[in-house]
């Protein structure tokens, strides 16, 4: 569960960063678990831009619960081209887009 949510964590992070909306596939993702989170804790994740090119982009986080750091991480996320229609975030999972597919199998 920790290690999904700072996977979204660090690529929202990289919206941030490089300011556009969309959404950057993980291509890396390496996690340490530092220590303990508990049933009920307040987790906070911080990402930080470690590196990008045209095609990656590389960004450090951390995990911080009550008592100090839980988890840290190093990923690398696709940085999708400007035409490439798949990764736009307004597009992804759509009510119509999902019947749509539904109907396509069926037929």
């Amino acid at each position: 569960m920790l290690m999904t949510v700072m996977d979204m964590g660090l690529g929202i992070g990289i919206a941030n960063f490089i300011d556009k909306a969309g959404f950057s596939p993980t291509m890396s993702l390496s996690v340490d678990f530092l220590a303990p989170a508990r049933v009920g804790d307040w987790i906070e994740s911080r990402a930080h831009f470690a590196h990008a090119t045209r095609s990656r982009c590389t960004v450090h986080g951390v995990m911080i619960g009550p008592d100090g750091p839980v988890l840290r991480a190093n990923g690398t996320f696709k940085m999708p081209r400007e035409n490439d229609t798949r990764f736009k975030t307004d597009t992804l999972m759509l009510p119509e887009l999902i019947r749509a597919r539904r109907a396509a199998r069926q037929s």
